[in-house]
């Protein structure tokens, strides 16, 4: 499978993989998406990543994923940037909840699928920046499943401090990043990753 999904579905000129694993078609946006999540694409591929940043359509839900790609490539001064771009928008229309989709030039704020109020103005698939900020600004992810250990990497860029709450199964993971100084309440039964260093719960770090 592998070998297959490499011959045919990797463009080696241009470096990303194509819209359909047949060796002809051209690269796409969300096949390098997707690939990317799936693990599949190599570290240095600046071809992927253009093709990332090229997404210009979707739903929220398929833009976050998206983004999400663009994290964990590393990229996440430009995931944020995105983000921004995408989501300000509903912000500025006075959006309070996650719309199903982003607003349209020409149209009202309500409009789809051809109708006045078609669209749902409050839709969990709508959600990403919940986890992206989290995960683009805090740098706050599980590094095996059920949160057992988990890292934190803040860049805060233009901002003076961010924080959040992600709750585990196994207590809630606080993280206030500010200029200078970052602090984490570790809970127990899981282990804080900060470079070489490891904190075992439950206690409280900062550096």
């Amino acid at each position: 499978m592998a070998g297959t999904l490499w011959r045919d579905g990797w463009d080696p000129d241009a470096g990303a993989w194509r819209e359909y694993v047949d060796g002809v078609s051209q690269p796409v946006p969300l096949a390098n998406t997707l690939a990317t999540l799936a693990g599949l694409t190599p570290p240095e591929s600046p071809g992927v990543e253009a093709q990332i940043l090229a997404t210009s359509s979707g739903t929220p839900s398929m833009r976050a994923w998206a983004l999400r790609a663009l994290v964990q490539r590393g990229l996440r001064g430009q995931a944020v940037d995105e983000l921004i771009r995408s989501w300000g928008p509903l912000v500025a229309a006075g959006a309070d909840t996650f719309w199903e989709d982003f607003a349209s030039e020409g149209e009202q704020p309500t409009q789809m699928y051809g109708r006045p109020f078609g669209k749902s103005l409050c839709h969990g698939w709508s959600s990403g920046p919940a986890d992206l900020l989290v995960l683009a600004i805090l740098g706050t992810r599980p590094l095996v499943p059920g949160w057992a250990q988990f890292t934190v990497d803040p860049q805060l860029g233009d901002l003076e401090w961010a924080a959040c709450v992600v709750p585990t199964v196994r207590g809630d993971v606080c993280v206030v990043a500010e200029r200078g100084t970052t602090t984490v309440d570790v809970p127990a039964g899981t282990v804080l990753v900060h470079g070489a260093d490891r904190f075992t719960g439950p206690t409280k770090v900062s550096w």
